[in-house]
């Protein structure tokens, strides 16, 4: 099968749009807008290109399908950070050894990418997302990781108090959602175990949840204060052309 590095950017991008639309099935999220979709896409690609040159398509399809069942490693939404860990851990993975078994040519080590390197690809990607914010008032930061960039480099600007505050507001429409699929539970009546076990499982899902749902909301609010006062995301003299 033909390498990544053999491979049209065109067509890759199609296979790749194809994989990521399955890779949302499988974990149950809505796919995000079409600009944020191209951004996650020319992002993957790119590193793909430079990081994993010697990967089939179908080595990328299974790895992000593995990935998104939770059996490669942990993770958080599909960010940088997540594809590299399953790329990277599909490739010493037994999955991996199967299909070298089937003949599938052994892959090269992949370039691990340098801290500057992710950093200057996650400097970009968030003033692509400011950029898109800015235009649309819009933007679906799927696993937090422009805000977790962010708040990595202090450039939140929220006291804890105010971070508090954004947590509850988060909490109290997570609740709703989660008491709304309880009550449907008891309208579909199964058995009083199984019942019990999938609140418990709600419950457990709530406080993740809520973190997510916190966190969008901060950054929207955080995009929208800097609009308000007709600033700029900014990143030393690091701004989108």
């Amino acid at each position: 099968m033909e390498m990544v590095k053999n491979i049209n950017d065109k067509i890759l991008n199609r296979e790749l749009m194809k994989i990521i639309f399955k890779t949302y099935f499988y974990c149950g999220f809505e796919p995000p807008n079409e600009k944020t979709l191209e951004f996650q896409i020319m992002e993957i690609v790119k590193d793909l290109k430079e990081y994993f040159p010697g990967f089939t398509v179908a080595e990328i399809e299974k790895s992000f399908e593995l990935g998104a069942k939770n059996e490669l490693c942990e993770w958080v939404g599909l960010s940088v950070a997540t594809y590299h860990k399953w790329l990277n851990s599909f490739r010493y993975s037994q999955h991996r050894q199967k299909l070298i078994q089937n003949n599938l040519p052994a892959l090269p080590p992949p370039r691990k990418p340098s801290a500057e390197e992710i950093d200057l690809r996650m400097t970009t990607f968030a003033l692509k997302a400011f950029s898109e914010f800015k235009a649309t008032r819009t933007f679906e930061d799927i696993g937090n990781s422009v805000y977790n960039f962010l708040d990595e480099k202090k450039m939140i600007p929220f006291t804890n108090e105010r971070k508090k505050q954004i947590y509850e507001q988060a909490k109290a429409k997570v609740l709703i959602e989660k008491n709304n699929q309880k009550s449907d539970l008891h309208k579909n009546y199964f058995g009083k175990m199984q019942i019990a076990k999938e609140i418990e499982k709600i419950r457990k899902d709530e406080s993740e949840l809520t973190k997510i749902a916190a966190k969008k909301e901060a950054l929207k609010i955080f995009f929208s204060d800097l609009i308000e006062m007709g600033e700029e995301l900014k990143f030393g003299e690091l701004r989108l052309p």
